[in-house]
């Protein structure tokens, strides 16, 4: 008698709950209703919203003539890298082997970073703004303080 009811309330304490937890969720119940992307913080904002027309398309400039100078030099990192990893993997590779790229690499990787700090310092110069570099993204509301 005890299994039984054992069985009947563990049956209906988890439809309850499945019930529950199927309310509480309604985008599952509809895959086609559009979700929303909130975002919060004030760091999704556009940095050109700061700027007026002009310094924008000082910008624009600025990062048109960098982008056209970085792109070789980024196409030479990856084909680098291909290299070096196609080295590390041959048997019997010494430093001997490998050390020449690897000066190649921190070589390219300088002048990389120099037309970075370049275009950062012109930016920086003709805009009075310093804005940050590609990729970067602080997730300063994630941080404990």
């Amino acid at each position: 008698m005890n299994m039984k009811q054992l069985v009947i309330t563990s049956t209906l304490a988890l439809s309850l709950l499945s019930t529950s937890l199927a309310f509480a969720n309604p985008s599952a119940n509809n895959p086609g209703a559009p979700t929303k992307h909130h975002h919060p913080c004030h760091c999704h904002k556009k940095a050109g919203n700061m700027l007026n027309q002009q310094q924008r398309q000082t910008l624009h400039t600025i990062q048109q003539n960098s982008r056209s100078q970085i792109a070789p030099l980024l196409q030479e990192k990856r084909m680098l890298r291909l290299q070096l990893i196609g080295r590390l993997a041959t048997p019997n590779t010494q430093w001997n082997d490998i050390a020449p790229l690897i000066k190649r690499i921190n070589e390219n990787n300088a002048k990389i970073t120099e037309l970075d700090a370049k275009t950062q310092l012109k930016t920086f110069q003709e805009i009075g703004v310093l804005l940050p570099a590609y990729g970067q993204h602080i997730h300063h509301h994630s941080q404990s303080f």
